[in-house]
């Protein structure tokens, strides 16, 4: 089971072929998964979001926001920023997937 969810969300980031991660879940648990001829499938995409680059410096763009509520499993980042803590850094969007599994 556990390489079925690993090995759908490291396809999931690099659905477009390059080395960066291009997309991101953003609603990963257990519930997401359909179970069919004995694999776990990752579903249900309508929190995905793309994972922008900047075209000036070849850096993924950081975001501060996920548009999701802070009731599931969050980052550490993620929880910094909903209490305001003088802290926060934004995280890559992939890290968010990571977070959740």
């Amino acid at each position: 089971i556990s390489i079925h969810i690993a090995t759908s969300v490291a396809d999931l980031h690099t659905i477009d072929g390059t080395p960066m991660p291009s997309m991101f879940h953003n609603d990963l648990w257990s519930a997401q998964y359909l179970f069919q001829n004995g694999i776990f499938l990752l579903s249900d995409f309508n929190y995905a979001r793309p994972i922008y680059i900047n075209k000036k410096t070849n850096e993924q763009c950081r975001m501060s926001h996920f548009g999701m509520a802070y009731w599931k499993g969050r980052s550490l980042e993620e929880h910094q920023k909903h209490f305001q803590d003088r802290n926060f850094r934004p995280v890559p969007p992939d890290v968010v997937d990571v977070w959740m599994m």
